[in-house]
């Protein structure tokens, strides 16, 4: 038995050691009866039989129900109205390390169903009932991977393939979700049937359009994926091979054409997406990746070097290197002044160009380019501090500390304050910026009679750091 130390008799612990079982039981229920929480957390963690479903649910909805003003859930409530849910999900992964599965599920289920209505009465900004929601499914997803005996797979399965189209889940993605653990844990014709039945009743109403592009992808996904564990290869093929404007079988194509080296085929796959995801900036981009791939494998040299030049002025750093890579040693040094050229006279217009300019002036180890590109725009100082610093120290602190008057400037509240001393002047102090950060101090002082907060976030630091 563990021992507890007594040495201060006011502790909690010596005070709960000293009471006998009986006190200790009335204590606690009187706590219970002031607070439905405290019964509830006590229920839902040490309840000596297995709970309901209609047991968790209760649990769940007290501390809902003590949440809600005049019907709703406000914002500042939303934490505390989980924590009934909490409390059973807390079991319910207890449930599922000691691999009673069929509680664990019992547990999970009740704070799916409860916490997906709930939605419909809280303000969820903060996203603690959507957290909820997860944890229940990251169970269920846990327990659809576990060897589950006949009658605790059976259970789920019918759980799962009736729960995944019930309305509450109108909206969201979670229906589809427990479709998919459900095409998972599938056994036998019979379930096979049903779960293809509930695939394609997703087709009935579901228009391929750019809105629901996503969420039809994983419908169709689902579709492939039933037909593939049914035993139906080739209509799962034929089903794949009709539907490559679909960007996930798209993408999975062009992966296994390009690992075949067909490289033709890769390129008209890419070409197709590009035409018909053109509004779709982030696909678009990613096709022509697999275009540039092809490109490089090729070695060829011109196609290579449009394409990586148009990613990187459209700000991927990381082809800068492919770009240059495609001129030989001699003819780099005009191309990299006709770029750099290029990149100045887009500076007024593009905040691209001016990350790109920064980004080669640190890449070829150009500081005075550098140095002047920054004068442009003071606040970038902190993202080229380090490279600029051990050369141009003065130049730098200077920038710093222009940078921390427009911050005092712009200052009005105490935290602001604590923030210029404690954020800007130390860190002033940490480039060696000793005499500029007094002489802002200084100069603060003269400027700002009239704060006395600043003036006394100012003495406090400058005590802190004993330069008073």
């Amino acid at each position: 038995m563990k021992t507890i130390k007594l040495d201060n008799p006011n502790s909690l612990d010596a005070i709960l050691a000293s009471l006998d079982r009986k006190e200790l039981v009335r204590i606690i229920k009187e706590q219970a009866e002031m607070d439905e929480n405290v019964e509830s957390k006590i229920i839902a963690k040490y309840s000596i039989c297995d709970l309901t479903k209609g047991e968790y649910k209760k649990i769940i909805s007290s501390a809902l129900n003590r949440c809600m003003n005049r019907g709703f859930i406000p914002y500042n409530a939303s934490f505390s109205a989980c924590s009934g849910a909490e409390s059973v999900l807390d079991k319910s992964r207890e449930y599922l390390e000691a691999g009673n599965i069929a509680q664990a599920l019992t547990a999970a289920q009740a704070v799916l169903e409860k916490m997906v209505l709930a939605l419909q009465y809280a303000d969820d900004s903060g996203g603690n009932i959507g957290s909820c929601i997860d944890s229940s499914l990251e169970i269920f997803h846990e327990a659809s991977k576990r060897r589950l005996d006949e009658k605790a797979r059976k259970d789920f399965f019918n759980y799962l393939i009736k729960e995944w189209d019930n309305e509450r889940h109108k909206g969201w993605d979670w229906g589809l979700q427990l479709l998919e653990m459900a095409i998972d844990i599938h056994s036998g014709q019979h379930e096979a049937g049903k779960v293809l039945a509930a695939v394609e009743s997703c087709f009935e109403n579901s228009a391929l359009n750019e809105k629901h592009k996503w969420h039809d992808g994983t419908v169709y996904r689902l579709k492939h994926k039933v037909l593939l564990k049914t035993g139906k290869t080739g209509e799962a093929e034929k089903f794949f091979n009709e539907n490559l404007h679909l960007p996930e079988f798209r993408r999975i194509a062009i992966e296994e054409t390009f690992k075949n080296r067909n490289y033709e085929r890769v390129i008209e796959l890419a070409d197709s997406g590009i035409e018909s995801d053109k509004n779709l900036t982030g696909l678009v981009h990613e096709w022509k990746r697999w275009k540039l791939k092809v490109y490089q494998a090729r070695n060829e040299k011109d196609k290579i070097r449009t394409l990586s030049l148009e990613f990187f002025l459209g700000g991927g750093t990381d082809s800068y290197e492919i770009y240059k890579g495609t001129f030989p040693e001699d003819e780099w040094p005009a191309e990299y002044k006709r770029l750099t050229g290029r990149l100045q006279d887009a500076l007024g217009r593009s905040h691209v160009a001016f990350g790109l300019l920064g980004f080669i002036f640190v890449k070829e180890k150009e500081p005075s380019k550098l140095l002047e590109l920054v004068k442009r725009s003071p606040n970038s100082i902190s993202e080229y501090e380090k490279v600029l610093l051990p050369v141009y120290p003065e130049e730098v602190i200077n920038m710093v500390a222009e940078n921390l008057r427009e911050q005092a400037d712009d200052a009005g509240a105490r935290n602001e304050y604590w923030r210029l001393c404690n954020y800007g002047l130390k860190h002033l102090l940490e480039i060696k910026g000793l005499d500029k950060a007094l002489e802002l101090i200084e100069e603060f002082r003269q400027k700002y009679p009239r704060r006395p907060a600043m003036l006394e976030e100012i003495n406090k630091f400058m005590k802190k750091k004993d330069l008073a």
